[in-house]
């Protein structure tokens, strides 16, 4: 089981409120419905995100990352291996707007391509997802929710606002005191409310809490096991990274840079630490620099040394092998990770990272699929390639994410790092070789690949859908390819594009011109 599996939190950041001398109305604490287990088990839990970038008051400007924020979590509780505690198919997002840095489009891609679900960010809509997200989430798992959108305080008790809300009023917009009673149906919860963001032209929602609001502590003696974590001022965007600066700060920390104890563990009492830190250094440097406290926490004693996420060394695959019907692991040193007894019979095995962690993947093929496991021996995903003939993994973009190129029959595709089909290249004849790299670390990826009668083309990673080649041509005489290499052939630090068939081998430039050739000729296309 993870470290971070035993996760019991709550981060809140209600930065915006009524002056204080509105009165903070008491709210009847909340009796848990349904206790936690000493167990932990990611199957059981669910998710929900909320955010609202947009809104339907035209008064009201646009909280410029909410949908961001949103993705982001619920990416980093889905995906992230130090810190997943939920399915992504168990994962709901209610959005109102699109992200706005391209990563987050991503991810949002790869969350609903691999099961999550996207709804409206309406009070009803919210509502209704959210309770049937906590009722979801078992005895043995954990519920997470999180909001991103602006906030305001009437009568003591703090609000977000939906994209029908106006500000200040409560019609149509979320009391926190409605989120806890939900959340408080299952029996491990998390809840991550920004809400309330700087006007982009200086102006702020609200006034700055001097005291956390008494509705949502007196809450806290009921909830087993939880922290409270928020911000004790106005919260605030980052531009550099395009998340809320809390937002940003809970996401760093959560990736384990951050202090940590000795046995690598993030606890709450690290976490809440750390984000003080950050966001206090960011007021300091970007809006106040005389403010001496940016966060407050209140936790259980219990509950301080709570672990949230495992930053230990994960060991990692370092090779594969098809051994029998089974697919061995084996880390750096050659010890036995794991082992996989197959139902189909494997063609092909290898280890590469796909999705730049640093940790590899191990990928198995047959005649007609490909499966992905991860360290920890769980398959992430497969994808039906009929008449599969070989493939191959390189990042073809230049993102640090490496995508699988397979050659099945007469096509060729390419995969993302979570299995999505990206593109599908259809040749004339049944494809047989394929490489791609890069000619210098300054150029972009290329694909070079060979059919069975001896064609070779180049491809341009990102135009494969346009199913037009760079430049193609025939090996001569027209004896069938046994390899395609890429390598600097003659010492000039260009790499070089190597064809070997059983008379010779024939060596072309990056363009396509021959620079050598020994028993083959290449005749170019045009």
């Amino acid at each position: 089981m993870k470290a971070s599996a035993l996760l019991c939190l709550m981060l809140l950041t209600l930065a915006c409120s009524q002056p204080e001398d509105r009165g903070r109305g008491a709210t009847p604490i909340v009796k848990v419905k349904r206790a936690s287990s000493a167990r932990f088990d990611h199957r059981q839990s669910a998710a929900f995100f909320a955010g609202v970038r947009t809104f339907h008051d035209p008064s009201l400007l646009s909280v410029m990352y909410a949908v961001d924020d949103a993705v982001d979590l619920a990416y980093m509780f889905a995906f992230e291996r130090n810190v997943a505690l939920v399915r992504p198919q168990d994962v709901v997002l209610a959005l109102s707007g699109d992200p706005v840095k391209e990563e987050s489009r991503q991810r949002l891609t790869k969350l609903t391509n691999a099961g999550a679900r996207v709804t409206t960010a309406t009070r009803d809509e919210i509502l209704t997802r959210l309770e049937e997200q906590a009722k979801k989430t078992g005895p043995d798992g954990i519920f997470i929710a999180g909001f991103a959108s602006h906030g305001f305080m009437t009568d003591g008790v703090p609000y977000v606002l939906s994209t029908t809300s106006s500000f200040g009023v409560r019609r149509n917009s979320v009391s926190s005191a409605k989120i806890f009673d939900i959340a408080a149906t299952a029996g491990r919860s998390l809840i991550l409310i920004d809400a309330c963001r700087e006007r982009t032209d200086g102006a702020v929602r609200g006034s700055v809490p001097q005291k956390a609001p008494t509705a949502m502590l007196q809450r806290m003696p009921a909830i087993q096991g939880q922290v409270v974590l928020y911000a004790g001022t106005f919260t605030y965007d980052d531009h550099k990274k395009k998340n809320g600066v809390f937002t940003s700060a809970v996401l760093d920390s959560l990736r384990c840079d951050m202090q940590r104890d000795a046995r690598g563990v993030v606890t709450a009492t690290t976490l809440a630490d750390s984000v003080e830190k950050r966001v206090l250094k960011w007021i300091n440097a970007n809006r106040d620099p005389s403010l001496r406290k940016a966060t407050q926490v209140i936790m259980d004693i219990d509950a301080k040394a709570m672990p949230l996420a495992s930053c230990a060394r994960i060991p990692g695959i370092h090779r594969v092998q098809l051994i029998d019907n089974a697919v061995v692991a084996f880390d750096e040193n050659g010890d036995e990770l794991w082992r996989q007894d197959l139902t189909f019979r494997a063609a092909n095995a290898k280890a590469a990272d796909l999705d730049g962690d640093t940790l590899n993947e191990a990928l198995v093929s047959t005649a007609n699929t490909i499966a992905v496991f991860d360290a920890d021996q769980e398959r992430i995903w497969t994808a039906a390639t009929p008449s599969l003939r070989s493939f191959i993994t390189a990042d073809l973009f230049r993102k640090k994410r490496n995508q699988v190129v397979a050659l099945a029959g007469e096509r060729l595709m390419i995969f993302d790092p979570d299995g999505t089909q990206i593109a599908m290249y259809a040749h004339s004849r049944e494809l047989q070789h394929v490489v791609a790299d890069r000619m210098t670390t300054s150029h972009s990826p290329r694909i070079v690949a060979a059919d069975v009668a001896g064609r070779v083309f180049m491809l341009n990673p990102k135009k494969v859908q346009r199913g037009r080649e760079l430049w193609q041509g025939t090996v001569r005489p027209a004896s069938a390819i046994r390899r395609l290499e890429m390598a600097d052939y003659d010492n000039d630090g260009n790499r070089d594009i190597i064809i070997r068939t059983a008379t010779g081998h024939v060596v072309l430039a990056f363009d396509g011109h021959v620079l050598h050739s020994d028993g083959v000729r290449f005749v170019a296309i045009k």
